[in-house]
């Protein structure tokens, strides 16, 4: 049986059965009792064990515990539209606190996690990507552990600046007969102005329609090429029933083995090629729940040039929920002649479908929507799953392809002609 001794911080050896003031070396065991530690009791405390065959010795550290305090001043921060936010939460204390982020939404982080464009990072910081002024509001940062909690707020503003125009053409500009003229107009702003020119006729021209040939007027950004189109399509419906899957399946061809629910909203982009020219899907995911969402459903739905209503075929309440979603985006102004199609999810579950494929056809007949059934999760799919974007790509394409041929002044109006039709590759 091995003789223990103890020896405290101040070098105090206790042998067995040895009580100096608070301190109790049991004679049995060889455990050290502290009576009503004290903060002045801390330090390291060995404990050594020796026998005829030699010696070992363990070492305890004894810290004070102590409320974390969160390193760093509350305060109003200020992003630039497109930056990327770091708030960062670096915490004192023992034992180690424990910290959640809750952000504007109400959503609360307990854990390193991705959810979009928001990372909950290792070292406790907060990162958000690519922040639009749907990220504004109060981010709050709380670390707790066994002795107390406390908090750190950051109220964040969006900061966007107004197009200011830095180079225009003077206002008036004398060519001969017949000779071409290049305006130049140049503009600052955040985020990036979009700029158009408005013809004597009335007719606007922006830098996303092709106007071309005929000597008529065609119009340019500043590296002389025709910009990208970008076409913004919204995906909803309730909570669940894939519709992040559906934007990961699409922009990234393979499906996330693992989605949080979505905060407020995200987006991801794909380049595609149409007919020959190069157009970006700009696919906008929301949350089905009210309580993430509220504070950016204006932002949602402005400038939308597609809509995508999903449903789950097995829950048939997400089928019911459909009229209230169409309600929300009329009452949102959305224009009748903004195309929306209808989306099924989930259709491999093939024994747990409730809704079906007649019914959903019915629907989608009375609101002149397409109806497309599909599976993100299955990799069959994946064609038909693009095939829902590429198909109101391509009628998008088609609405917007009206080209400028001509300019006669009749009466004060401009002559436009549509662009003679091509042979059509789009899925629908």
């Amino acid at each position: 049986m091995p003789e223990f001794v103890w020896v405290l911080p101040n070098s105090t050896v206790l042998t067995p059965g040895t009580k100096l003031q608070r301190f109790l070396h049991f004679p049995s065991n060889g455990t050290l009792r502290i009576s009503q530690p004290m903060a002045s009791d801390k330090g390291v405390y060995r404990c050594l064990a020796k026998n005829v065959a030699g010696q070992a010795e363990k070492r305890y550290a004894l810290e004070p515990g102590r409320k974390p305090q969160i390193r760093g001043t509350s305060g109003p921060t200020k992003v630039s539209f497109g930056q990327t936010l770091n708030l960062p939460c670096s915490v004192d204390g023992w034992p180690q606190a424990t910290i959640y982020w809750t952000l504007p939404s109400g959503l609360v982080l307990d854990k390193p996690q991705v959810i979009g464009r928001v990372t909950y990072l290792a070292n406790s910081t907060l990162q958000i990507r690519e922040t639009a002024t749907f990220d504004r509001g109060t981010y709050t940062c709380k670390a707790t552990n066994t002795f107390g909690s406390s908090t750190l707020s950051y109220p964040v503003a969006v900061m966007v600046y107004p197009p200011r125009i830095t180079n225009a053409p003077p206002s008036i500009t004398r060519v001969t007969r017949g000779s071409s003229v290049k305006l130049s107009c140049v503009a600052a702003g955040i985020p990036k102005p979009d700029i158009s020119w408005t013809l004597p006729g009335r007719t606007t021209l922006v830098p996303s329609n092709r106007f071309a040939v005929q000597g008529g007027i065609h119009m340019t950004v500043e590296d002389q090429s025709v910009q990208t189109r970008i076409f913004k399509i919204i995906v909803i419906g309730d909570s669940n029933v894939g519709k992040t899957c559906l934007t990961f399946r699409f922009t990234g061809g393979s499906f996330p083995e693992k989605t949080e629910a979505t905060i407020g909203v995200d987006f991801r982009e794909k380049a595609v090629e149409i007919e020959g020219e190069k157009i970006k899907v700009q696919v906008w995911d929301t949350a089905g729940q009210e309580r993430f969402r509220k504070s950016m459903v204006e932002h949602y739905y402005r400038n939308v040039h597609a809509v995508v209503f999903v449903y789950d075929v097995t829950k048939m309440a997400s089928f019911q929920n459909l009229k209230t979603w169409i309600q929300e985006c009329n009452g949102h102004r959305v224009s009748p002649v903004v195309p929306r199609v209808l989306v099924g999810n989930k259709c491999d579950l093939v024994s747990q479908i409730q809704v079906p494929s007649n019914m959903a056809l019915k629907f989608a007949d009375a609101h002149n929507m397409l109806l497309f059934e599909t599976s993100a999760k299955d990799p069959k799919e994946s064609q038909n799953v693009d095939s829902i974007f590429m198909c109101l790509a391509c009628r998008l394409k088609a609405q917007k392809s009206l080209l400028y041929r001509d300019v006669m002044r009749e009466d004060g109006r401009v002559r436009l002609t549509q662009e003679p039709h091509a042979k059509n590759t789009c899925p629908c």
